[in-house]
């Protein structure tokens, strides 16, 4: 991800902002839902998303 940021930095700039609009989703009920897809979920969306947003933010606050 720091990459991919980086080159958005060297072609673009410093990003000024992130949209985390990427994810998964399961069509199961609640009480069906089993760990391990809850797990694969989370991990995804959530911290994906904490990913993403980490590496836009160093990217814009290193000096340029």
């Amino acid at each position: 991800m720091e990459r991919a940021v980086g080159e958005i930095d060297e072609t673009f700039g410093p990003p000024r902002g992130v949209v985390n609009s990427a994810g998964i989703g399961r069509e199961v009920p609640f009480l069906e839902t089993a760990p391990e897809l809850f797990r694969l979920i989370y991990e995804i969306n959530g911290v994906g998303s904490f990913i993403v947003s980490r590496a836009a933010q160093g990217a814009s606050r290193a000096p340029s």
